[in-house]
């Protein structure tokens, strides 16, 4: 436990994502003032995503790292923080309700198994309707439309989604 353990120290955690902080490595550099800084790579031909991810256990290691961590990061990570600032607007004004989080949500076995059920059912009919449609001309999808979408909702598809929705609301609720 002490070897996992340290892996949260926050010196170590730095490593663990932008690589060594020593001479062989030379992935990060301690400005001997309490700061680090990511270098860049030391062979040119790489960028520094490939430099860290050859060097570094990146996201596959445990880490934490603390905002105000005094760590200058690379060129590459400031590029994604400048690409990211157009949306700050956009982060801002979201609410809990706006985002689906789908990975955190939890079903009971018979729901996992219902969904993936329906869902079986649910792209079989599309993908053979729409293979339908793009193959024969003559079909008028016009005059098929709403009888197409009452059968996905027959096959499963009205099922799911009260079930996303139960998981989606006791989500919601955990969350306070």
């Amino acid at each position: 436990m002490k070897f996992i353990d340290a892996f949260y120290d926050e010196k170590i955690s730095m490593q663990v994502v932008f690589g060594g902080m020593n001479d062989v490595d030379g992935c990060v550099k301690d400005n001997g003032d309490g700061t680090y800084e990511v270098l860049p790579p030391a062979d040119p031909s790489m960028d520094p995503g490939t430099w860290r991810w050859t060097n570094a256990m990146s996201d596959f290691g445990p880490y934490y790292l603390s905002a105000d961590f005094p760590l200058t990061v690379g060129v590459d990570l400031l590029a994604a923080v400048e690409e990211k600032e157009v949306y700050n607007e956009v982060f801002d004004n979201l609410e809990t309700g706006d985002i689906y989080p789908q990975a955190f949500m939890k079903y009971s076995e018979a729901d996992t198994n219902t969904l993936a059920m329906n869902q079986a059912n649910i792209d079989n009919l599309t993908d053979q309707t729409w293979s339908a449609w793009v193959t024969d001309s003559s079909r008028d999808i016009d005059a098929e439309w709403d009888a197409y979408v009452q059968s996905v909702y027959d096959s499963g598809l009205s099922q799911n989604l009260t079930i996303r929705q139960t998981a989606f609301d006791n989500y919601l609720a955990s969350m306070g």
